[in-house]
């Protein structure tokens, strides 16, 4: 649900322009879409406005309703994770409603098979898995997530054929804290 609003949202950093809420059910994902794409970015300043997009997966609750009641239901969940829209009022809205996105929420990982499952679990060689929906024992979400499984499903099958493999390279599990690790 895309919400073009008449009051900005709060200054944030480039990096809080999209906000993982899947704590925040019925909102999985927050996009600040103001700050990040150029149309809606225009848009916000010459209105002074915002535009936020709400992701919301796996709701049959809300199936068949129009966008305005969909906000009217979830307003109160937004809220809390955007206090700074209180007061705003919602000028008009774009709903979508699509079947091609993993849905992420907390505990799902532990379920979804790695890239070398095929291999592992039913002897299949050379048959290796990619995608958003790809288990990974490293922290990565959506378009990083297919990217980061298929090198790892292509350096399987690189491996199994003794050509060398791609680079692969993926955030830290842990951050850098007081002290090095090492």
């Amino acid at each position: 649900l895309r919400v073009w609003f008449d009051k900005p949202t709060a200054p944030r950093p480039a990096s809080q322009a999209v906000i993982e809420s899947s704590q925040y059910r019925p909102i999985n994902l927050v996009a600040l879409f103001h700050m990040l794409e150029e149309e809606s970015r225009d848009w916000a300043k010459r209105t002074n406005g915002s535009v936020v997009e709400l992701h919301l997966y796996a709701t049959p609750e809300l199936q068949g309703l129009g966008a305005d009641e969909i906000w009217r239901r979830i307003r109160p969940v937004a809220l809390e994770i955007m206090p700074d829209l209180a007061g705003a009022n919602a000028l008009d809205f774009a709903l979508g409603s699509y079947e091609n996105f993993t849905s992420y929420e907390v505990g799902q990982g532990k379920a979804r098979p790695r890239p070398n499952s095929p291999k592992l679990e039913a002897g299949v060689k050379n048959l290796a898995l990619a995608g958003d929906w790809v288990g990974t024992l490293y922290p990565s979400a959506l378009m990083e997530k297919a990217v980061s499984t298929g090198r790892e499903a292509a350096n399987h099958v690189l491996l199994s054929d003794r050509v060398r493999e791609v680079e692969l390279r993926v955030p830290k599990l842990r951050g850098p804290g007081i002290l090095p690790r090492f």
